[in-house]
Order: C-alpha cells, then structure tokens, then sequence
C-alpha cells in the first residue's frame, strides 16, 4: 500500500482504506465488501454534516486517480482521525485491525525520519575528528565520487577510440 506523509502525518487513499476494511473483514469471517463508492458516500455525507456544524473537515482531503481504465477517478486522502472516524460503522475487529495497521504505519515512518544517512555520519565522524574524522572523510570521498565513477563505467563500452598511425603528408605531397 501506498504510504503517504503530509504535514508530518501518516496518510491513506480511501482506495487503501477500504481494501484494508475489507481484508479485516474477510479475516473476521465477514464476505459483506464495501465498496469504494460506498466509502466515498460516506465520507461525502460526513464532510457535509461537519460543514454543517461549522466544523473545518481537514481530516478529508479530496483527490483524483487514474484507473484501470485511464479515467480520472476521485477518491480521498485521510489522516488517522479521518480514518478512524470513517470506522465508527465496522466492527470492533476491523476498528481494532486498522487502529494497530496505521500505528504501524506510522512507527515506520517515524523510523526512517529518524535514520541518518552514511553520509551524514561520515560528516559528524569528521566533525569529530581523529582516526575516525580521517576514516570517515575518504568514505565520504567514496559516496561522493561513487556516482560518477558509476557513470564513467557504465559509459566505457560506448566509448572505443580506434587508433591507427595515419599516414604523414607534407604540403607538396598531394596533388
């Protein structure tokens, strides 16, 4: 599934949403699919009935996506309040399924946030100082260089220089 980030929070597509009900469903013997255009229904009388009541609906945000079809379809993107809203109709299950798949969701995103590149760590190594400054500054010379030399040899077979000794003319030879 298609993770998306917006404003440093985890995202889904009501497409995500409901294959991600349905799955839950399924696993808690349940054969009743919802539909996308069900879930869009749904979704649409819930942004009405906030609008209503004077309520910012900043949970939905409406979108497009091309089908299979190449047709420009619309669907939403939800945070996890939008989600966990639209889920008050599903059972405890799903609503639980779905609460632990976005909190694991959103634990990886906050991992990967938090990894720091080799390349940053050579630069705090060299900040440092030391052997391991010194270490630290030819690896990052290799991460640097590392495209280029990528490059140089991904280009070598296109490249052949043919060679001969041509023969030498002086300024009367030709006539």
């Amino acid at each position: 599934m298609e993770e998306l980030m917006l404003n440093n929070e985890a995202m889904m597509t009501s497409l995500e949403v409901v294959e991600l009900i349905n799955g839950f469903r399924k696993e808690e013997g349940n054969d009743k699919v919802k539909r996308h255009d069900v879930l869009l229904r749904d979704i649409d009388n819930e942004v009405n009935a906030l609008k209503l009541s004077n309520i910012d609906a900043h949970n939905f945000v409406e979108t497009s996506y091309i089908d299979n079809w190449n047709r420009n379809k619309r669907c939403y993107k939800m945070n996890k309040a939008g989600i966990m809203q639209m889920l008050n109709k599903e059972s405890a299950l799903v609503r639980y399924k779905t609460q632990q798949y976005i909190e694991a969701l959103e634990s990886k995103i906050e991992e990967q946030r938090l990894q720091i590149t080799e390349k940053e760590k050579c630069i705090l190594a060299i900040y440092n100082g030391g052997q391991e400054g010194i270490l630290a500054s030819k690896r990052l010379v290799e991460i640097e260089t590392k495209p280029l030399v990528d490059k140089i040899e991904e280009d070598k077979p296109k490249v052949t220089l043919n060679c001969r000794k041509a023969p030498f003319f002086r300024y009367g030879d030709i006539r």
